[in-house]
């Protein structure tokens, strides 16, 4: 966990307090609140995306399906793959 000590002035204190008094939150749980949302939107922004085809997509629904109906047995290891 990494610590984080900030300086606001005054306006920004005051502006976090009245946000922050909506949900009930101090400044300091405000700003953690704010830093938390910036991170996952940056987080989801930097997730690649990848298309499958749709014989991809057929071969995944057709395994799910294969899986539900009890068509697969268990892996624990390469080993057991071997054998």
């Amino acid at each position: 966990m990494t610590k984080i000590q900030l300086t606001l002035t005054d306006k920004e204190a005051q502006l976090l307090t009245m946000y922050g008094e909506q949900f009930g939150y101090n400044t300091a749980k405000t700003a953690k609140f704010i830093v938390q949302k910036a991170t996952e939107q940056i987080f989801h922004q930097s997730m690649p995306t990848f298309m499958l085809s749709k014989k991809q997509e057929g071969q995944g629904i057709t395994a799910i399906q294969e899986h539900r109906n009890g068509n697969t047995i268990p892996f624990s290891g390469s080993l057991d793959f071997l054998d």
